[in-house]
């Protein structure tokens, strides 16, 4: 199994990074998803983690999201990874599922708390520094 990068741009459309680590069963998605095709572009991150449970039952999946914004195709689409991973989880699979924000962006917060509550996922929500993680 390989690890699966994606290095993000900004132009037209926003593609965030994606870094998924088969080693260390560490995943992350940053920055901005403001895509033409959502649907193109989150299909192998979930392909990529149903091969992951597949070699390695055992292991845990730590899924870290940090984006700042999102459109409603990809809200769509991380809703549906996320309920992807519920269903790991469910399976009885070590799955554990982080959303870092800026501290008291109260509208992403939100949007992360109805993602758990529609995906049945639970989020465990992380508040960093306000602007660290558009530096990052």
């Amino acid at each position: 199994m390989e690890n699966y990068i994606v290095k993000g741009s900004k132009g037209d459309f926003f593609i965030p990074d994606v870094k998924l680590e088969f080693e260390t069963g560490r995943c992350e998605i940053s920055g901005e998803s403001y895509l033409e095709n959502a649907v193109t572009f989150y299909t192998p991150i979930t392909e990529w983690v149903t091969k992951f449970f597949v070699e390695y039952p055992n292991k845990t999946l730590h899924f870290i999201f940090q984006l700042t914004y999102f459109n409603t195709s990809s809200s769509k689409r991380i809703i549906e990874l996320l309920a992807v991973l519920r269903g790991f989880l469910e399976e009885g699979r070590s799955v554990v599922a982080e959303w870092r924000i800026e501290e008291n962006d109260s509208d992403v917060y939100d949007e992360v708390e109805d993602f758990s509550l529609v995906s049945k996922m639970p989020i465990k929500i992380v508040e960093v520094p306000y602007n660290s993680l558009r530096s990052a």
